[in-house]
């Protein structure tokens, strides 16, 4: 593979963005030859602009990581591969069952559930080094902001990973607000100086609520004012790490819809220590169903959708963090329970 020029190509997120500096570091500390190009760009690195970026690449050798495969029309992602070799891979469920398919292309690929552990076996793949400082924090980093417990299990994660990872959403966010943005400098940057190529103080960008502004029901925090709604994930993560409890949930508007939404989060890194800790999605899913509503999200994060105004995702936001505590505190002596059988 190494015969010929790379072209480099990774999704516009943290994980993709951290991903593609890891992979150029590792080039650079193995002495192999610079990349051709390096492709990293809002919107186009995304499910449904990969088949034509690769329309442009007839002939070349890529290495494309964490763009998922396209689940809407999955013929037409998998045979854009097609007059193109290299390495695909990806950690997101959705692609898992595609993988032989695009194999058959002459493509070499990499399936992975952990987002950080996916990026390092690419590299491994690859004959390249992982044990080095700047490529370690990359994979931080990049695991952090896909929310990959083997980051904590592994003891990678700290308060300072997390702040660069914050401090890099939002830096790639100011960079798209116009609605385009090529990261494939930013990339560079950081796979030369590594996460000193970002200023952490980004991170204080991210709302956070104060302690006056959260209220407790035993291990489950409730956000008594309305979230941001590009960032009420976040928001509701710092208001479980600022209340010392995993459970948050929150309300907010979404423009678009011009209607409100009631969330919560089971914050990241505590699931990551106690996978047993119970996931909101069943209870916000009997919530939205006894009321009309609609769910979407992770099982982690789920998010009740479609509600009329502010003072019913407020009131219900409150009934679903007092739902919650109940569920949880259950599920807690549950366990005991069994644990003492």
């Amino acid at each position: 593979m190494w015969k010929k020029e790379l072209v480099l190509i990774g999704h516009f997120d943290v994980h993709g963005v951290t991903s593609l500096a890891a992979l150029l570091a590792g080039i650079h500390r193995a002495g192999f030859p610079e990349p051709k190009k390096i492709i990293c760009r809002y919107p186009d690195c995304s499910p449904e602009g990969l088949p034509d970026i690769l329309k442009q690449l007839k002939g070349e050798t890529a290495i494309i990581l964490d763009i998922p495969v396209d689940v809407k029309n999955p013929e037409k992602f998998i045979e854009s591969f097609t007059g193109v070799t290299g390495l695909y891979a990806d950690h997101h469920l959705t692609s898992k069952s595609y993988m032989r398919s695009i194999s058959k292309k002459g493509f070499y690929t990499l399936y992975c559930e952990s987002a950080s552990l996916m990026t390092a076996l690419a590299l491994k793949r690859l004959n390249l080094p992982t044990e080095d400082d700047i490529i370690r924090d990359l994979l931080a980093v990049g695991g952090t902001g896909d929310r990959d417990s083997i980051v904590v299990r592994s003891g990678l994660w700290s308060p300072r990973i997390q702040q660069y990872s914050d401090a890099l959403d939002v830096l790639l966010r100011e960079m798209s607000s116009s609605g385009k943005a090529d990261y494939s400098s930013l990339v560079k940057e950081l796979a030369e100086k590594g996460l000193e190529a970002v200023d952490a103080s980004l991170a204080n960008k991210i709302p956070s609520p104060s302690i006056s502004e959260i209220e407790c029901f035993g291990r489950v925090a409730l956000v008594n004012r309305r979230l941001t709604e590009s960032w009420s994930g976040k928001e509701l993560e710092r208001a479980a790490e600022a209340a010392g409890v995993p459970y948050a949930v929150g309300y907010g508007y979404a423009k678009r819809f011009n209607n409100y939404y009631v969330c919560a989060v089971l914050k990241w890194t505590e699931r990551a220590k106690d996978p047993e800790l119970p996931v909101p999605w069943e209870t916000f899913k009997r919530a939205a169903e006894q009321r009309g509503y609609k769910i979407i999200g992770h099982p982690d994060a789920p998010k009740i959708i479609g509600i009329k105004t502010e003072g019913e995702a407020r009131v219900l936001a409150r009934e679903a963090a007092l739902e919650l505590f109940v569920d949880v505190e259950h599920a807690v002596e549950k366990e005991k329970v069994k644990t003492y059988s």
